[in-house]
């Protein structure tokens, strides 16, 4: 949502008020702030020299705040329509403002744009898609007149905000958001080799991002990137930020509560690496859960639940950037990590110095799947998909080439 506040400040370039007064609780209240910052707005235009319109710009904003929208399950046409209508009643006040100031220009120096205005807007972008995601069919039009009475607002101007506002809808379920807005949105990480990371230039790579844009194109639909962290991911999920959860995210309990998993496509678990110096000392839980023993661990994920849940007497190393925990390790900063099998596979073929201590052997169960919504068609239609790859064998396929290209990213 933050990048929609941002692309706003890009087409209506604006300069800071000192302040806005409205009742930002409600949703008029919000707009009503938004459009009254379109003065300074049009003093920074005016001083610039830049023109009030940018078309192209216009359909950035307006496809990110589509996109954005669909965290609320707003339909991309009503979307669509109140955000022009708000563009449209913005470069109104702005166009008012310049031939008021033909006659007498501004007083004053232009507010500044970094420092007052652009944050101003990043939080009113914000605030206004999350309340567009609440029921607005209370509103009246007198209230809402009344609340954006704004200086070169005109009645036709507020009318068309006020019916836009009026005509937001949303989608019954979320396959029906999919297939209807030919959005799919993705949540990953991009920090757990093989399924989803950052290449050496920074570009998408995993098994999980191969399969997400497969997907996509099964569905006829435009994939829509969500980063997302274990320390976040479900709170990320709870907020509708994505439609589907691929990031090697294991089936336990408590996800399974919250949304639905696809059959499993990976099965694995946890067990442990080492300096490989030390890969004989650390050979069994009992020998890793000693006084001095320092193992290392990412936060918000099932790692740290199981050395939380199982470790008594080691010392428990919490790190908090799980792409570069591989490194600390490596630095010494702790004896070993317990982590998945597959990403100790990984690893241990990346990295001379680090080695699986129980080769073979495995601490706990545990396998992986796809987190969606508690929407049972949306899960047929995705195990359609995953299906027939896991019974072929493809799926295999494409996970053994997987590992290897992680297994040569150089860090």
């Amino acid at each position: 949502m933050k990048l929609l506040g941002y692309l706003i400040t890009l087409i209506m370039i604006a300069t800071p008020m000192l302040g806005v007064a409205s009742d930002r609780d409600s949703i008029e209240g919000t707009i009503a702030a938004r459009l009254a910052l379109m003065k300074p707005v049009a003093h920074s235009k005016w001083v610039t020299g830049r023109a009030i319109e940018d078309t192209d710009r216009e359909k950035v904003v307006i496809e990110q705040a589509v996109i954005s929208g669909l965290q609320y399950g707003i339909t991309t046409d009503s979307t669509t329509t109140f955000f022009e209508a708000q563009i449209e009643a913005a470069k109104a006040i702005q166009r008012y403002w310049f031939t008021v100031w033909q006659a007498q220009p501004p007083e004053g120096q232009a507010p500044n744009l970094t420092e007052t205005i652009r944050p101003q807007l990043l939080e009113l972008g914000d605030l206004i898609l999350s309340q567009l995601g609440a029921d607005t069919r209370a509103l009246t039009f007198a209230r809402f007149q009344k609340t954006t009475q704004i200086e070169g607002l005109s009645l036709t101007h507020q009318q068309a905000l006020f019916q836009a506002l009026d005509g937001i809808e949303r989608y019954p379920s979320r396959w029906k958001q999919i297939q209807k807005s030919r959005f799919l949105r993705v949540g990953t990480t991009l920090d757990y080799a093989p399924f989803s990371y950052l290449g050496e230039g920074g570009e998408r790579e995993g098994l999980d991002i191969d399969l997400a844009t497969k997907l996509a194109e099964s569905l006829g639909a435009r994939l829509v990137w969500v980063r997302t962290s274990w320390p976040t991911l479900m709170e990320d999920f709870r907020s509708g930020a994505f439609d589907i959860g691929m990031s090697g995210i294991s089936i336990i309990p408590s996800r399974a509560r919250e949304g639905l998993f696809t059959t499993a496509y990976h099965e694995g678990g946890k067990t442990p690496i080492t300096h490989c110096n030390q890969k004989n000392r650390f050979t069994s839980l009992d020998a890793i859960d000693r006084a001095g023993v320092r193992v290392i661990v990412n936060p918000g994920g099932t790692n740290e639940r199981y050395t939380d849940s199982n470790l008594k007497a080691a010392t428990i190393v919490r790190h908090p950037d799980n792409e570069t925990i591989f490194e600390a390790l490596r630095e010494g900063k702790a004896d070993l990590m317990i982590t998945d099998a597959i990403e100790v596979l990984v690893m241990a073929k990346r990295y001379d110095d680090l080695c699986p201590s129980m080769p073979g052997s495995l601490l706990t169960q545990q396998n992986k799947g796809w987190l969606l919504p508690k929407d049972p068609a949306l899960l047929t239609r995705v195990e359609q998909f995953i299906g027939p790859l896991i019974e072929s064998g493809e799926l295999g396929r494409l996970k053994a080439a997987a590992i290897e290209r992680a297994a040569q990213i150089a860090h």
